[in-house]
């Protein structure tokens, strides 16, 4: 049986070092500067059976999950 090279805290270390890397020349990182600076998260919590609900009636529509809140927002704010 072969022998290992590196630890599995070097191989994590190793990993995560590639992982830095493509994110930079990938422009990921840019990509979260400009998400972090241009939007803001609204967090909302609700019972698991409504969330499972919702899931569900979110997958049949063929929708994603967070449509049908920005289309709440919006008519909210169009309407007061």
């Amino acid at each position: 049986m072969a022998q290992k090279k590196y630890t599995e805290e070097e191989a994590r270390e190793r990993k995560n070092a590639r992982q830095r890397e493509y994110a930079k020349r990938t422009g990921y990182a840019a990509q979260g500067k400009y998400n972090e600076k241009t939007y803001t998260q609204i967090v909302v919590s609700v019972k698991k059976e409504t969330a499972v609900k919702y899931k569900e009636k979110c997958k049949e529509l063929n929708v994603s999950y967070s449509q049908p809140l920005h289309d709440a927002i919006e008519k909210f704010l169009e309407d007061n």
